[in-house]
């Protein structure tokens, strides 16, 4: 399907309103969430109706409590209610429109690259340009960067997760690598490897954790898979790539590209990398108030956990449907590769892209504190949930299509 029938399927309009809200320009990413739910309720309230499920239920009936509880405990204000209340919903729906079924394996793993590139566009900017004017070494207590659309300082675990998609740029070339092209090889290279700059300047240990875990999970799984000859050769051939790393890419630990990063790793603290940042205490504490105040306790710390952040500010009730959320959004994962057998390279980048989300939300409180993060997730949820129903539609429709490939 080539792209400009693609856009026009979509539509060109919530395309566009889409690519805005994902750069966010001025902070303004919830004015085009509301374009983008005017869009379908007034024109297209049957795609709606048509890509409804359990998911969704859940997820709004744990959105719904969520601008609730918060609006009669905080009452930060009726916005606040709508927006938290309905845009998830949306954009979930919205993800499941975007996944149709005429869309190539090849297409829709770049679909997913793409989305992740735009979305990190903002985060590029903000911390390219800050690296321009003073470069890497930095007072290490002051990581925060002013937003490159209103100059407004972002703390560095927020401005860190505009990141996160493109740090699984080597476990997305590593499962495809018989297919993509040297051109789009290197591309996708000079993207990681700028990423991973604006992660040193940010001093975000969480970013090198999900490079790290994405390229293990993706040369586990496909050790896993391959025959003998082919483990031969990707081992062969990822030991002659960090040789040629070792020697050609000083890491050293005093570095000036390293200064923030490194000064972190090496500070002898409790808050350390073996309690994830001082972060396991944060949760044992959240895990007993849960039983004490299951309707939330008063905000001292955040836990730096989504769903233990949930608890606290919201309670258990809120919390029981985001979990179960996340139970089918996991459950969708290892579907995925049951009825889309034969298309392993994306079912590896689902697959990384639902990792990253979900270390992610083991250690920031996302809701609170990058909500337009977590309606992104919400709209790659619903792109695979719907990624399973074709391929479950597929194998019922014709059972024959279970082994063959489509790509």
């Amino acid at each position: 399907m080539k792209l400009t029938q693609y856009i026009r399927h979509i539509g060109i309009l919530p395309c566009l309103l889409l690519f805005l809200n994902l750069l966010n320009p001025f902070g303004y990413d919830y004015l085009f969430g509301y374009l983008i739910i005017a869009y379908f309720v007034l024109l297209h309230k049957k795609d709606i109706l048509n890509h409804l499920d359990k998911d969704v239920i859940f997820l709004l009936m744990f959105s719904v409590f969520y601008s609730a509880f918060n609006f009669f405990g905080v009452n930060k204000g009726v916005q606040y209610l709508v927006i938290q209340a309905i845009f998830p919903f949306f954009f979930y729906l919205f993800g499941k429109k975007m996944m149709v079924a005429e869309l190539r394996p090849k297409e829709t793993w770049l679909l997913l690259i793409t989305l992740g590139f735009v979305f990190s566009l903002t985060g590029l900017f903000s911390v390219g340009m800050e690296i321009l004017r003073n470069g890497f070494v930095i007072d290490i207590e002051d990581r925060s960067i002013p937003d490159i659309w209103t100059g407004n300082l972002i703390l560095a675990t927020g401005m860190s997760s505009y990141f996160i998609y493109n740090l699984v740029v080597p476990g997305l070339i590593a499962t495809n690598r018989n297919k993509i092209t040297i051109p789009n090889i290197i591309v996708l290279a000079g993207l990681f490897v700028l990423s991973l700059l604006c992660i040193f300047r940010l001093g975000s240990r969480t970013g090198i954790v999900i490079a790290a875990a994405s390229l293990l999970i993706a040369i586990t799984i496909t050790l896993v898979k391959e025959n003998l000859i082919g483990k031969v050769k990707f081992i062969a051939g990822s030991a002659l790539v960090l040789i040629i790393l070792f020697y050609a890419v000083p890491f050293d630990l005093d570095a000036e590209y390293l200064s923030v990063l490194g000064d972190r790793l090496q500070r002898d603290e409790t808050a350390s990398s073996s309690s994830a940042g001082g972060r396991t205490q944060l949760w044992a504490e959240a895990l007993n108030n849960m039983f004490k105040y299951p309707f939330g306790w008063e905000l001292t710390k955040h836990s730096h956990n989504l769903w233990l952040d949930t608890a606290r500010a919201v309670g258990l009730i809120p919390l029981t449907f985001l979990l179960a959320f996340t139970y089918f959004n996991i459950k969708r994962t290892v579907q995925m590769f049951k009825y889309q057998k034969s298309n392993f390279f994306l079912n590896m980048a689902f697959l990384l892209f639902v990792a990253s989300n979900l270390l992610l939300f083991f250690v920031e409180p996302v809701y609170e504190g990058s909500f337009f993060f977590f309606n992104f997730y919400c709209l790659l949820s619903g792109i695979l949930k719907r990624y399973v129903e074709l391929g479950y539609q597929a194998q019922k429709n014709h059972p024959s299509l279970a082994n063959e490939s489509r790509s």
